[in-house]
């Protein structure tokens, strides 16, 4: 299964969802964001996934949503904050992708906290690519 995730920046939740999802499922991921960041502001991810997982992701290099085949992927996960507005849902819709092949997961940006809420979010995000597997199989 071909499967993309998408934040605001693709430095962060999206980032950690696409390389667990390859270390830990077998699926075809990748990320993205609507307004993709610089590189640099991948590292606390990047060091998330070194430091817990074990896995090493020697760069990053975000990309926009509106540069992917949308329609390429079989899923397309909107990665949202749990009481924000629903900017990359709309973004995507926007982009052309329809409302039914969009699951949206309500995680919180670890943008610029301490490694702990990173952790958590790594955690989070792992849980909801269980369900996700789940949901799909």
């Amino acid at each position: 299964m071909k499967v993309l995730f998408v934040d605001v920046g693709n430095t962060c939740r999206s980032v950690i969802a696409e390389h667990l999802a390859r270390r830990f499922t077998g699926l075809d991921a990748r990320s993205a964001g609507i307004r993709a960041q610089r590189p640099e502001d991948a590292k606390q991810a990047l060091d998330t996934l070194r430091r817990v997982f074990g896995i090493d992701v020697p760069g990053h290099f975000p990309t926009n949503a509106a540069d992917h085949a949308l329609a390429t992927f079989d899923v397309v996960v909107a990665i949202e904050d749990k009481n924000g507005p629903s900017v990359v849902t709309q973004r995507l819709k926007e982009l052309g992708l329809a409302g039914n092949r969009i699951e949206r997961w309500r995680i919180d940006d670890p943008w610029d906290s301490n490694p702990d809420q990173y952790d958590e979010t790594a955690r989070q995000v792992r849980q909801a690519l269980a369900r996700l597997v789940d949901s799909k199989s």
